[in-house]
C-alpha cells in the first residue's frame, strides 16, 4: 500500500475481496466517506507497468492518492518510484510515498517517507 497525505484524499481500490475490506476498515477509522472511495476493477493487476499507467492517468484534482493492494504490482511500484528497496509490501504493510510534482502523468522518483508492516508493530 502506499499513501498521500494532505488535503484532499481520494482512494482507489483494486476488487479484491482483502483490499475493499482493508479499504472500509480504514475509512472508518480516520473518518473518511466509504461513499468516496472509489473501486476499480482497472487497479486489479500483477503488472506494475499497467499499475503506473493507470496511476498516471489520474486526475490532477487528486491532491492525495490511497491505494488498496495486496500484490506484486504494489511492491515493485514503490521499488520503481520510492527512495528505498522493499523486499516485498506484506498484506496490511504501509508504504507512503511523496512525489514532487502536482501532475500525476509526470511523476518519477519519489521520497519514501514510512514504511510500516504489521511484524513492526509488536
Amino acid at each position: 500500500m502506499f499513501v498521500f497525505f494532505t488535503e484532499t484524499i481520494s482512494s482507489a481500490i483494486k476488487c479484491s475481496k482483502r483490499a475493499k475490506e482493508t479499504a472500509i476498515i480504514f475509512a472508518q477509522n480516520f473518518s473518511y466517506p466509504i461513499e468516496n472511495i472509489i473501486f476499480s476493477e482497472a487497479l486489479y493487476t500483477f503488472d506494475e507497468r499497467k499499475l503506473e499507467s493507470i496511476i498516471k492517468l489520474f486526475p490532477n484534482s487528486y491532491n492525495n492518492v490511497i491505494l488498496f493492494g495486496h500484490n506484486e504490482a504494489i511492491t515493485n511500484f514503490v521499488n520503481k518510484f520510492g527512495s528505498i528497496f522493499i523486499d516485498n509490501v506484506s498484506t496490511s504493510g504501509f508504504v507512503s510515498l511523496q512525489f514532487d510534482t502536482e501532475d500525476w502523468q509526470s511523476i518519477q522518483n519519489g521520497k519514501t517517507l514510512k514504511v510500516i508492516f504489521p511484524k513492526d508493530l509488536n
